[in-house]
């Protein structure tokens, strides 16, 4: 977890790698046995389930692209055991 920045407020599982240059914001779950590359953005709103790997430079829960979005909370779930994550909004 070196040069990472982990808010404190984050929920942050058991055996869980986060490499160099990555942000976990506050508002973010994340449970066990968890890969996190380097310089990833894990934004408020993001809920990883256990057995999940995000590779390099991927960014997960940031605001959504619909023009119908109105600034409202959202939530963005990556099911357990997905093998492998580039970019979700």
């Amino acid at each position: 977890m070196s040069n990472s920045e982990i808010s404190k407020k984050a929920k942050i599982g058991k055996n869980v790698t986060i490499k160099s240059f990555s942000v976990i914001e506050d508002d973010v779950e994340i449970g066990d046995n968890v890969e996190i590359a380097s310089n990833v953005l894990i934004a408020n709103g993001a809920r990883i389930s256990d057995n999940v790997k995000i590779h390099h430079g991927a960014v997960v829960s940031t605001v959504p692209q619909d023009l119908k979005f109105g600034g409202e909370v959202t939530t963005l779930e990556i099911g357990k055991e997905r093998l492998s994550v580039n970019m979700l909004h």
